[in-house]
């Protein structure tokens, strides 16, 4: 099991074109991705900053993620917030593993 968990800020005039793009590339990972390698892909606003994001996955392992990242949805994502000049500053991030759900009881 991979998780990962991102806490990432906009600039304000960023938020809803940013907002906007995420949530189209998360439609896009549930349409496109095997179910059983992506398990979860879930996009946030922070309730006390709306200019902060977070983003939580998990995926069935490292090889899945690696997949995910390598997907032309992905890196579609990634050259349009580039090319829009998208200022992101990553406050967080982690991998984790699963302790409740156990990785043998997640679905």
């Amino acid at each position: 099991m991979h998780s990962r968990v991102n806490a990432i800020r906009v600039k304000p005039g960023q938020r809803e074109l940013y907002r906007k793009m995420l949530q189209d590339e998360v439609e896009q990972v549930q349409a496109l991705e095997p179910r059983d390698k992506t398990l979860n892909d879930y996009f946030m606003q922070d309730m006390n900053d709306a200019n902060t994001f977070l983003m939580f996955a998990v995926f069935r392992d490292e090889a899945a993620f690696d997949e995910h990242v390598a997907s032309a949805h992905y890196q579609h994502y990634v050259r349009q917030t580039k090319a829009l000049g998208i200022e992101r500053e990553r406050i967080g991030s982690w991998r984790a593993t699963n302790i409740v759900p156990s990785e043998k009881d997640w679905h």
